[in-house]
């Protein structure tokens, strides 16, 4: 049976999609099965609510194809209030009976695992539990972060997933609803302290989304009580020194505000002498200087340029 043969006419229980690895998955999964049905776990947060949380994500500008190619894909999405780290995922008892009845793959994108995986275990129809498992190496290990110790006895599929970069191409070429983590380091990033000959361990977070998808699939292929199945997604292929070339030619071409000089260096005081003269003493400058005046905004506009190299 093919993967889209295999979605078709499915619901699915998707936990973790306000990440940034969730939101992308939802937005593949309705955007490729237009049969498919989905339920989310959310809580409410920062006076937002879970219905609030929802609508934002689908009115944010990664949803844009989706809501181009079929305005109505919310309405094939249910939410239920709830909670990760509460037995049961924090849902009424209604819920957890309707979900028993209809749910047979879950998708686990972040966030506690126990609860997820002892709720999917009471799930009848279930036919995979695919989830996201990050990985990281220190001090010349590889380690796993799972945050669980228990291993449910169902078809498990464990998504290996080192860093998540900007999508290669869906939805939107490297679309970031936020600058953070290595999208920081990318384009905003100063003279960094590291070994830019090391592999950038980096996945595209499409690539995590679509590994995901086809592994969910391919684990359910296998006889159920093979246990966990693990799966690695691919990473980019290049080294940090690479990378924060590639960030200094994009932020020419699209400036973006940063202090100090571009690079990568192992040598730690010569890391410290650019940090603390090229991006605090400016920093704290900008911060001292009173901003009522035209001659502090061209002070400022000054020192921006110069520690910039503008």
């Amino acid at each position: 049976m093919s993967l889209r043969e295999w979605y078709a006419n499915r619901e699915i229980l998707l936990t973790g999609v306000t990440s940034e690895l969730g939101q992308n998955l939802l937005e593949k999964i309705l955007r490729t099965f237009p049969d498919v049905k989905v339920n989310l776990i959310v809580r409410t947060r920062n006076n937002l609510t879970k219905d609030d949380r929802v609508k934002k994500i689908f009115g944010s500008p990664g949803y844009e194809r989706l809501r181009e190619e079929d305005p109505d894909a919310i309405s094939r999405v249910t939410i239920y209030e709830g909670n990760l780290i509460y037995d049961d995922l924090g849902i009424t008892n209604e819920e957890r009976e309707r979900m028993k009845k209809k749910v047979s793959i879950v998708f686990h994108a972040t966030g506690p695992h126990d609860a997820v995986f002892q709720f999917s275990e009471e799930l009848p129809k279930l036919e995979t539990l695919a989830a996201a498992s990050t990985i990281f190496r220190h001090k010349g290990r590889i380690n796993e972060c799972l945050q669980n110790e228990h291993i449910p006895n169902i078809p498990l599929a464990l998504i290996r997933v080192a860093l998540l970069g900007p999508p290669l191409q869906e939805p939107m070429q490297g679309h970031v609803e936020e600058v953070k983590g290595t999208t920081a380091l990318m384009v905003g990033a100063g003279y960094v302290l590291g070994d830019a000959q090391k592999s950038a361990e980096l996945t595209p977070i499409d690539i995590a989304s679509n590994t995901l998808i086809a592994a969910a699939w391919e684990r359910a292929q296998r006889p159920k009580d093979v246990g966990a199945v693990v799966y690695n997604t691919a990473t980019i292929g290049c080294t940090w020194g690479d990378l924060i070339e590639k960030g200094q030619w994009a932020t020419k071409k699209f400036p973006y505000p940063t202090f100090g000089i571009r690079g990568i260096t192992t040598i730690a005081w010569l890391h410290w002498t650019v940090v603390l003269f090229l991006e605090w003493l400016p920093s704290i400058l900008c911060d001292t200087i009173p901003s009522d005046s035209f001659e502090a905004h061209s002070w400022r506009k000054l020192l921006i340029c110069t520690c910039s190299g503008v």
